[in-house]
């Protein structure tokens, strides 16, 4: 039994210290839970290759095939494949099916019961394509083939977690093992067999082997099957070929089209593709034993490491897609992030049915912030925490070396008290006060002290009570922490949002205000000019928008709140044409950057957004009970179909005329007349009840679905006035305006 050191992110330790190494014979005790405990099989699972897949043993033995081809000078990479990803390639919801397209180039996945995996190559002209089977990650095994037959077996291998602490620039991982067991006789195998003659099959210098094919008119399709378990595997009996193609050809695209969500105009059409690539951004993490969704594939290597925010976006988005996730795992090592850790934590815990997963949560999200109801106070020179996470941003006025009250922090810090008092709540635990009386203290100190009345504007700002001169999106933060205390402070905000000298524009929200000197500028280092609006000055970055837009839904801002999600689904449509063109940062008039190193699924929050604004949950109910909203005043016709909440499939269609919602294909609400939103729909044993605000009037039509339990009509039919009213359905309609 080898302990092999894999610590990370601190002095001594990679990557300050790279070729550290440290083996030993004992360490913690290995149990069951260091292992998978399952076989884990699916597409894109390997960081590396993004046009492979990866079978992992329940003992912990990681086998990965990749599919590359022959481009005139170079065999593609993974880098090659995940800046040219066609944005055609689908994932099914629950991870059993995937086609990669990419060029020429199409692979189809499906697998075929606990442990096998079948696999079908195409391409649209004559292609040299190699498929290469190895160990995945560096990972201990042995592998051999010999004609079309590969055979691999490893010893057991198990994980020890530690400690992660996230941070920057390097998150901290103490006491983190890989375990091999390779002085115990069990092993786990792998296996692989091509139902077509390779032209060629080799043994690689890199532990890999190789096939290579000619894909042309005579052979068109390449077929594989491949399978991981115990020695048993070695003498399976492949499936049959036309059992496996047909298999491909209808299972699996009827596993793909199932209950898939889509929809159509600006808002609605973007779902599908971004929750395909949101299922293309699960890779493995071997420390975790489990899958994480990541942003940026091409800046993972073998040492696992995590940001934060770039998880928790791609979190934000594949929660609301992939099947049978436990996202509390993944919440496990991110939810210490403090710009999208809690908001992650708290809407996900707000949507699932089952919370029970969310108590062991709520010890480790209280560890962010003290419970102190004190500002987020900088004292360092760099003023990391001031535009926390933005590097080098004119936020920070490094120049001005005194102490400075982050209003960013604050305001997250703020959010978390929230997220933690709700969650305290529903479970009954005793520090719901503590959090309460925090919210409060911090809340009214926020607006004694970094509110400027004089912009109309939340600022940072200087313990000598000077005001920070530079501002950007940031002053917007109050909205999602429900910092903001009176209308007239809620106007001024709002007017400073929709100023387009200051923020509004085709494109939102640049994080740079731009009346300021340095918007659009492009920085200067040692290394030379950087590209415009790039480092926090004037650039979109999508997690900033989304905690923008959820401020204003939080605040009951609907028809601004239209109108930024129609822009910011519009800017991800501008971009994702033909490829998953998506990115982490947007320049103000629809550009990206050039550099692929700012290819990051963290850009899915635009389309999120959109798709947020036509159906929601309802997340700062007092009540904390399941409540949606829906509708927009969006221009155009928009639509979702299939979307999945707390077990029901919801629908909605809405166009300058209509709003419908249907749930599990049954028309539940109708507006007719013109647009509306509607806001706390809930319904009780008892009642229905909702909000509704309304442009004109309106015929409304109501068919509850629990009617016969209710012993209520099966239809309700009656009108609204324009305006903002209460609707309540129990022994008949009543309507109440609200001012």
């Amino acid at each position: 039994m080898r302990y092999i050191n894999k610590e990370y992110g601190f002095t001594f330790r990679p990557p300050y210290l790279e070729n550290f190494h440290k083996e030993e014979p004992k360490g913690p005790a290995v149990r069951g839970a260091n292992y998978p405990s399952k076989y884990i099989i699916g597409a894109g699972l390997d960081y590396s290759a993004i046009n492979g897949a990866m079978l992992i043993g329940k003992y912990g033995s990681l086998w990965g095939v990749k599919v590359t081809y022959f481009n005139g000078g170079k065999w593609m990479e993974n880098q090659d494949f995940v800046a040219a990803h066609s944005k055609y390639s689908v994932y099914s919801n629950d991870g059993g099916y995937a086609h990669f397209t990419s060029g020429p180039l199409s692979v189809k996945w499906i697998r075929q019961g606990e442990q096998g995996l079948g696999i079908q190559i195409t391409a649209s002209r004559r292609l040299r394509v190699r498929v290469i089977f190895y160990p995945c990650f560096n990972w201990p095994g042995e592998i051999s083939i010999e004609g079309s037959y590969v055979k691999g077996r490893s010893p057991y291998v198990a994980a020890i977690p530690g400690d992660v602490e996230i941070a920057q620039p390097y998150s901290v991982f103490r006491n983190r093992y890989q375990v091999i067991l390779d002085d115990k006789p069990a092993r786990e195998y792998f296996m692989a067999q091509s139902y077509n003659k390779p032209l060629d099959s080799a043994n690689s210098a890199f532990n890999e082997v190789i096939m290579e094919f000619i894909i042309n008119n005579y052979q068109p399709t390449v077929h594989l099957y491949c399978a991981v378990g115990d020695e048993k595997i070695l003498a399976f009996d492949i499936p049959d070929l036309d059992k496996l193609d047909k298999l491909i050809e209808t299972s699996g695209d009827l596993k793909y089209s199932v209950n898939k969500t889509h929809g159509s105009g600006v808002l609605g059409a973007p779902a599908e593709s971004m929750f395909n690539a949101s299922m293309w951004s699960r890779v493995y993490y071997p420390y975790i034993l489990d899958t994480i969704a990541v942003s940026k594939r091409l800046s993972k290597n073998d040492h696992f490491d995590l940001n934060g925010v770039e998880e928790n976006s791609s979190l934000l988005v594949s929660s609301w897609v992939y099947e049978d996730a436990n996202f509390t795992n993944q919440l496990t090592y991110t939810i210490q992030d403090k710009i999208l850790g809690p908001i992650s934590a708290y809407q996900i815990f707000a949507r699932q049915k089952d919370k029970t997963g969310f108590v062991k949560l709520f010890t480790k999200l209280s560890k962010i912030f003290e419970p102190d109801g004190a500002l987020v106070l900088d004292e360092t020179k760099d003023k990391d925490l001031v535009a926390h996470q933005w590097e080098d941003s004119p936020l920070k006025e490094q120049a001005q070396n005194k102490p400075m009250y982050s209003l960013d922090q604050s305001c997250l810090k703020l959010l978390t008290y929230d997220a933690l008092e709700r969650m305290a709540v529903k479970f009954a635990i005793p520090e719901a006060k503590a959090y309460g009386e925090a919210k409060l203290k911090l809340k009214q100190k926020i607006n004694q002290k970094l509110y400027n009345e004089k912009k109309g504007l939340y600022l940072n700002r200087y313990t000598d009570d000077t005001w920070a001169e530079t501002y950007g999106a940031s002053s917007f933060y109050p909205l999602i922490a429900g910092a903001i205390e009176t209308p007239e402070q809620l106007r001024a905000v709002v007017d400073n949002l929709t100023s387009k000298r200051q923020f509004w524009g085709e494109y939102i929200i640049p994080t740079l205000s731009k009346n300021n000197k340095e918007y659009g500028a492009a920085l200067k280092t040692i290394a030379g000019k950087k590209p415009p609006y790039l480092d926090w000055r004037g650039a979109i970055a999508p997690y900033v928008n989304y905690l923008i837009y959820h401020g204003l839904i939080r605040y009951g801002l609907d028809e601004i709140a239209s109108d930024f999600a129609y822009k910011c689904a519009k800017l991800w449509q501008k971009r994702v044409k033909f490829k998953f063109n998506i990115y982490s940062k947007y320049l103000p008039n629809g550009r990206v950057p050039k550099d692929i190193k700012y290819l990051s699924m963290e850009g899915n929050l635009l389309a999120l957004i959109g798709m947020q604004s036509l159906i929601d949950v309802e997340y700062f109910r007092d009540d904390l009970k399941f409540a949606i909203r829906f509708g927009s005043f969006a221009k155009g016709a928009h639509a979702i179909t299939n979307l999945k909440l707390l077990d029901r499939n919801y629908s909605i269609e809405i166009d300058n005329y209509t709003t419908a919602m249907l749930v599990d294909s049954k028309e539940v609400f109708k507006a007719e007349g013109g647009r509306c939103i509607v806001r706390q729909f809930v319904e009780t044993k008892d009642d229905y009840s909702f909000l509704i605000i309304a442009s004109t009037e309106l015929k409304i039509t109501l068919k509850p679905l629990n009617h016969i339990q209710l012993n209520k009509k099966a239809e309700y039919v009656f009108t609204v006035p324009p305006g903002k009213h209460k609707v309540k359905i129990a022994d008949k309609v009543y309507k109440q305006a609200i001012s």
